[in-house]
């Protein structure tokens, strides 16, 4: 067992498969994972229950069983990362595949890329479904959006039918007791990613409409301030404003995430242009003694500059 799952992943280390097939073994492993657990359960159960003193552990079939389950369930993850990877710019695509399920309406298949859409028509030439196939060879202007679709684009965009609604419970979120430490996080990315959260929580959860119930509130006291639309919606304790704010709350989590990049692409950006500078240096001094040791003032402000710039262009590519 352990020989065939090296043997496997090796093998997928050096081939570029097929999406399609990919997602057909990643269903097959994952059947065959669940098969293994149930037998390992039921065979554990079975033995117990004639002799509920056995100890389960030295059993050299419980042992085989355990191993399996081990072997297939990296494998499984394996081949999962491998679908991930190879469409890593429309990840959320792919969840039409067996193996990633759930991740984007039938009907938004003909906005996907053509090069995803002719991988994802394989796939369901495989599982005989014509309906689906025929969305993938659409056009993206057959998509029809329905009122909560534009709803949800409309938060997405910051668009202006629904930016005052955003600008309250963002201002609520901020002056909220006890203090939300992750409120301003991020600055305008943390925005915009709190807004992409926000929209994908509201459809989930089936609160679009508690969402147009608060705009309504919140159109009815246009002309003031975020500030004074807060404190009147706080004292009439309106309660759809109340589950929405949680709701906008939840959302702006993902502004931790922004910090953390950014710690970690600074973190990278500073050793790689340390790293170059001290193999420039060597290359043109190679007469002289490598520098590993302390840099100079210059030498730190030359990688500070040079560390900065890659920086920069991380972080842009990032929340690109």
């Amino acid at each position: 067992m352990l020989r065939s799952a090296l043997l496997f992943n090796l093998t997928f280390c050096c081939l570029d498969v097929d999406i399609t097939w990919l997602d057909e073994i990643a269903e097959g492993l994952k059947n065959v994972t669940s098969a293994v657990n149930g037998a390992l359960l039921n065979f554990k159960r079975v033995r117990l229950e004639a002799n509920p003193d056995l100890d389960m552990n030295g059993d050299s079939l419980v042992k085989f069983l355990q191993s399996a389950l081990r072997q297939l369930t990296y494998t499984l993850g394996f081949v999962a990362s491998r679908l991930i990877r190879l469409e890593r710019s429309e990840g959320d695509t792919l969840g039409r595949l067996l193996i990633l399920q759930g991740g984007v309406e039938n009907r938004f298949i003909p906005e996907l890329s053509e090069s995803t859409k002719v991988q994802i028509e394989g796939s369901f030439k495989i599982t005989g479904d014509k309906e689906l196939q025929k969305l993938a060879l659409s056009e993206a202007s057959d998509v029809t959006l329905t009122a909560e679709d534009s709803v949800l684009h409309a938060i997405i965009n910051n668009d202006d039918t629904v930016r005052l609604t955003l600008e309250v419970l963002q201002e609520a979120l901020v002056k909220k007791v006890p203090m939300c430490v992750y409120a301003r996080l991020g600055g305008n990315e943390g925005m915009n990613l709190s807004r992409a959260a926000f929209a994908v929580i509201l459809k989930f959860s089936e609160s679009v409409a508690s969402f147009n119930a608060v705009k309504d509130l919140v159109i009815g006291c246009s002309g003031q301030a975020a500030r004074d639309i807060v404190a009147k919606l706080k004292a009439e304790q309106a309660a759809e404003f109340e589950a929405v704010l949680k709701r906008w709350e939840t959302a702006s989590q993902i502004r931790k995430w922004t910090q953390q990049v950014k710690l970690e692409t600074s973190e990278a950006a500073q050793k790689e242009a340390e790293s170059a500078l001290r193999t420039a240096w060597n290359e043109a001094h190679p007469s002289e003694e490598p520098l590993t040791g302390e840099l100079t003032e210059v030498q730190k402000r030359e990688v500070e500059e040079a560390a900065n710039a890659k920086f920069e262009a991380k972080v842009k590519d990032t929340y690109a």
